[in-house]
């Protein structure tokens, strides 16, 4: 026999269902402290709620101008009360969207809907600090309630809520963002959307599950946030996909919408559209566009920023939704685009823009102290203060595919009262990692005074303390630099010359350990030469033809000689040498205070000066005649004096336009006095953009609609007397072209051929070599740049393609790359490819010479010495490949991060970063 149906219950949810929401609830409510729920309080956030018919004395005014009036009470849901004996909660804002209503003494609240607003009528409470609303089986908050209404009509709908006995002003938060749950049709390296989903849900599982084994009470996320795209179509069965995952989640999920959450993702919706029929699937299976909930001190409101931005209803929600919560309360945001791109979407879905929506809403929100901004949409980290003064924009890169290179992950967010809050990120997918950086295995270590160094990580746990012992000695404790990273001093003298063994412990935050041990050998101190810098490295690449060779020898094996610990990260900047300086860009997925430019001695690895940056540097600089072209993504341009640091010139794309939201990922390149940039402003104009070196005055700009640059590292090759860029993306194949150096006239198109097997777009950055452009090409299967094009510069019929090389077609990396640049060296282009292959080929006719697996995605850039052919992988390695055979003649373990940097060689020394946020320096063991 089948148990009662609760009061409005859905009569279309199966038992199954409900027994799963009521587990789930249960669950819940125990981990709050909360050991009971009434059987009736089960339906305060089951199925849709019928009309009821009109009232007579109700609110005739409002019906009669055709609203319907939704009655209700919100309460204190205990055990075996029913709602009408329990207690009321005042003080409770109550709303459709548009109007807000709040609950009187007795917790009881009267609202005037308009039953024509929306197909799918919703009814949401903002759920108080202090309070929660269970969790439905999905683990959505049961803060709203569908209601089916017509004019003139009443409903009554009540909210039953519960104390949060766990409720502090000290807490943490987990946010996530564009996991585009699917079913079918998205990139090949990501074949199981779901459970790729229910993987990360597990992870944050894991995190929750391990900080509740501490006494640390604030440490335990208390929900997590999903920054829109939860969906990468928008259809119901992603949805449900997506509730497929969230369904095993410990914490409940508050979610945004996103442009992916539009029917087939919004690509069919027009001008000026019905927003109505845009959001009703995301209404049916999520809830409301936008709404709030209050935990601890914070206000959280989250809105639909890419097409309801430019609907009425939402401002007016938005400024009495502030109002009640007052002026004195810290406001977080939550939206999918970073909102400075919000007029850029409007601009494609409504006509007649008359001003800025994006700056009313900046408008609204000027009298309160919001301290936060989360956002999604781009797939890329991005921390900006510029966008509005006093507020931290938190861009998280995405679930599902980065844009800009980055590795997936999430934020695991901490709120304590008096600070701000931080944002620190977390990479997916780590599992306690230990690399024994310094000594390594089997290293020769010079007698005197070093640095005993690790690489240790785990996404689930913080990292909370390591030590290291040389031969079963004192314990001596190690110091941790950014995520990564921990080390200590290394008295190597004191051990004498020979063999010793040195052990190291880690432990995490949830008393997990992990231990790891090596020999190395301790030998004279003058047994190996110092670093020295020989023929520049001067930019991105070796040069302004991007050619990644030098005339220096640098012979394995290496040592490595020192390590700059920052407290950043560094992704595919590379190192430029000139004189006996290196100058490195760092990135600070967190905030923006560990990014800049910092010069160190090739000698000793010492900082000799730093310039902080407002956002990531992901460009490689430019060192030339003494200056120093620097780049940020938020679009600051700046040259520096090379041995001060002291800035000569600067400029702003986004001068006095804090909206505009510049993207600068590709590295400068300078040739005959001039500087050429590539960047992108999302609701402005793609450029490549020509500036005088010695005096920052613009000399010319090339642009054109079609024209994409993006979060893409695409620097510029410039060789007789032209510029080479690739305006192409996987999503919009384009061909590269040249511009003349001196005016910015094109001169130039790359036209590929219409036989050979099938690419998709050029991607990444390119290089000149003689007549010849070699370009990344994205291929068919894999959607990944496992391909190069060859092109003749010198012709201008069509095609123009000289040969193609596709590769493996396969991406060890959840990323729509970018590229990297091949070296070329003689008569043989080196290129490294994320299939995790390295490749020969005969520059003439593309012919594979020969092929090395390296076992991981190869995201750095090859660079050439003598016979050796240097380059990083994600798998934390730095190898060195034979240039005639391709075997491994050296290999090390950088780190247990990423090695995407693109290695640059000078002199004797080789220097490399990784996502560690160190620039490491190595020479070699010989002295010849």
């Amino acid at each position: 026999m089948s148990r009662p149906r609760a009061r409005y219950e859905d009569p279309d949810v199966p038992d199954e269902a409900l027994r799963r929401a009521e587990l789930n609830r249960r669950n819940f409510l125990r981990a709050a402290g909360i050991f009971g729920v009434s059987a009736a309080a089960l339906g305060t956030f089951a199925g849709p709620v019928a009309a009821s018919p009109s009232v007579p004395g109700s609110s005739k005014s409002a019906k009669a101008a055709g609203l319907a009036i939704v009655r209700g009470k919100v309460f204190r849901e205990l055990k075996a009360i029913t709602p009408a004996r329990s207690k009321g909660i005042p003080g409770v804002a109550v709303s459709d969207g548009e109007s807000i209503a709040v609950t009187d003494a007795g917790g009881r609240y009267e609202l005037a809907v308009n039953p024509s607003r929306r197909t799918t009528g919703i009814v949401f409470v903002t759920v108080p600090s202090g309070w929660t609303a269970a969790p439905d089986a999905d683990m959505i908050p049961t803060f709203y309630r569908k209601v089916a209404l017509q004019p003139g009509g009443e409903a009554n709908v009540d909210f039953g809520l519960q104390h949060d006995v766990l409720a502090s002003n000290d807490y943490q938060f987990l946010a996530a963002s564009d996991p585009h749950v699917h079913l079918s049709g998205g990139f090949p390296f990501d074949p199981d959307p779901v459970n790729r989903w229910r993987g990360q849900i597990g992870q944050f599982n894991e995190i929750v599950s391990g900080a509740r084994q501490t006494p640390r009470q604030a440490e335990i996320p208390r929900f997590l946030t999903v920054a829109g795209d939860v969906t990468n179509l928008g259809v119901p069965e992603e949805f449900q996909a997506f509730r497929t995952g969230t369904r095993d989640s410990i914490l409940p999920v508050w979610p945004a919408l996103g442009n992916h959450d539009y029917p087939l993702a919004g690509l069919g919706i027009a001008k000026d559209p019905n927003y109505d029929a845009a959001v009703d699937l995301y209404r049916k299976n999520m809830g409301p566009e936008w709404y709030s909930f209050e935990y601890g001190n914070q206000h959280f409101v989250v809105l639909d920023n890419m097409i309801g931005i430019g609907q009425p209803d939402q401002l007016k929600w938005l400024r009495a939704d502030l109002a009640l919560a007052g002026l004195g309360r810290e406001i977080v945001l939550m939206f999918h685009a970073p909102f400075a791109e919000a007029d850029w979407w409007l601009s494609r879905y409504y006509t007649d823009l008359e001003h800025s929506i994006a700056q009313a809403f900046l408008d609204v929100l000027a009298p309160y102290n919001v301290q936060l901004m989360l956002s999604g949409h781009a797939h890329v980290n991005r921390v900006d203060r510029t966008t509005r003064q006093g507020t931290v924009q938190v861009n998280t890169n995405s679930s599902y595919y980065s844009l800009d290179n980055t590795p997936l992950g999430f934020r695991l967010m901490a709120v304590r009262e008096g600070e701000e809050i931080k944002a620190p990120f977390r990479v997916y997918g780590v599992s306690f990692a230990l690399t024994l950086v310094h000594p390594a295995a089997g290293a020769r270590v010079p007698e005197g005074t070093t640095t005993a160094q690790v690489s240790t990580y785990n996404t689930t746990s913080q990292i909370t303390s390591a030590r290291y012992r040389v031969d079963s000695g004192p314990w001596k404790s190690m110091d941790p630099t950014g995520d990564w990273t921990w080390s200590a001093d290394l008295d190597t003298s004191a051990l004498g010359q020979g063999e010793h063994e040195w052990q190291v412990d880690v432990r995490d935050s949830v008393g997990r350990r992990k231990s790891s041990s090596a020999t190395f050998e301790v030998v004279a101190s003058n047994e190996f030469p110092s670093p020295a810098a020989g023929t520049a490295w001067s930019m991105f690449h070796g040069g302004p033809a991007r050619g990644g060779r030098t005339p220096d020898t640098v012979a394995p094996p290496l040592r490595l000689a020192w390590s700059y610990r920052s407290e950043g990260t560094i992704l595919n900047a590379s190192p430029a040498i000139a004189g006996d300086t290196v100058y490195v860009g760092i990135r600070d997925e967190n905030d923006v205070k560990a990014c800049g430019l910092v010069a160190l001695d090739i000698a000793t690895g010492e900082e000799r000066w730093r310039v902080p940056s407002d956002s990531l540097v992901e460009a490689s600089p430019a060192v030339v005649d003494g200056r120093v072209v620097t780049t940020s993504v938020n679009g600051t341009i700046q040259t520096l004096d090379a041995a001060t640091g002291e800035v000569v010139w600067e400029h702003r794309l986004d001068e006095g336009k804090p909206l505009l939201y510049p993207k600068v990922y590709s590295s400068p390149t300078v040739s005959d006095g001039v500087v050429v940039n590539l960047h992108e402003i999302t609701g402005g104009t793609p450029l490549v953009q020509a500036r005088d070196l010695a005096t920052g005055k613009e000399l010319w700009s090339y642009t054109a609609t079609f024209v994409s640059v993006g979060t893409s590292n695409k620097p510029a090759a410039i060789g007789d007397g032209r510029v080479y860029f690739n305006p192409g993306t996987t999503f919009i194949a384009l061909t590269p072209r040249a511009l003349d150096l001196a005016t910015g006239k094109q001169v130039w198109t790359g036209s590929p051929a219409t036989t050979g097997e099938a690419v998709l777009a050029g991607q990444g950055p390119v290089v000149y070599s003689d007549g010849i452009l070699l370009v990344n090409y994205v291929d068919k299967l894999s959607q990944g740049p496992n391909a190069i094009l060859a092109f003749d510069t010198t012709s201008n019929s069509t095609p123009n393609e000289i040969w193609r090389f596709v590769g493996p077609q396969k991406v060890l990396v959840e990323a729509n790359l970018h590229g990297t640049a091949p070296a070329v060296a003689g008569k043989v282009a080196y290129a490294g490819l994320p299939s995790g292959f390295v490749v020969a080929l005969d520059l003439a006719t593309g012919a594979e010479k020969w092929r090395r697996d390296l076992g991981a995605a190869v995201l750095s850039s090859p660079a050439v010495s003598g016979e050796t052919l240097y380059v990083g992988t994600n798998g934390g390695k730095l190898y060195g490949l034979d240039t005639k055979t391709g075997e491994v003649v050296w290999q090390f373990a950088v780190s247990s991060s990423w090695v995407a940097s693109a290695p640059a060689v000078s002199g004797n020394t080789v220097i490399t970063g990784a996502w560690d946020g160190n620039v490491y320096a190595f020479t070699s063991e010989s002295t010849s």
